[in-house]
């Protein structure tokens, strides 16, 4: 039994995450964070952006998924630059985004991106996650 994520995802064939004194979901690690089946199991995997709701679920992506573009080009979306956390190898950008606050990573310092700048983002549609609300 850990609290440390990581290291349970590293050691483990299957993890049971519990909630509330339940099992919220039992399954490989790989499917806790590619595939989980609530908003506490996917925000406990890791960081992840609430896009929208829908019809009783919730429509998310991690932030590895979505890449700054350098156009605006189809498929591609605006956002504003709120905040920029340089952490050495790379950057995390939270972003407005349709009104949401989102957050994806910069390799490097990203010197061109600057808070408050119009952005044009792409999201990996193929790995948009459908969680249950």
């Amino acid at each position: 039994m850990t609290h440390d994520r990581e290291e349970a995802m590293k050691i483990s064939d299957r993890i049971a995450l519990l909630y509330g004194g339940e099992i919220a979901q039992f399954d490989e690690p790989v499917k806790l964070y590619e595939k989980p089946s609530d908003l506490y199991t996917a925000s406990f995997m890791g960081d992840v952006n609430i896009l929208a709701e829908e019809e009783g679920y919730y429509l998310a992506v991690r932030p590895e998924n979505i890449r700054l573009s350098s156009s605006d080009r189809e498929g591609c979306n605006s956002a504003i630059v709120k905040d920029l956390q340089y952490t050495g190898s790379r950057t995390k950008c939270k972003a407005l985004y349709e009104d949401k606050e989102i957050s994806f990573f910069l390799a490097g310092n990203a010197e061109k991106v600057k808070i408050s700048s119009k952005i044009y983002i792409e999201i990996d549609k193929s790995k948009i996650l459908k969680i249950k609300a």
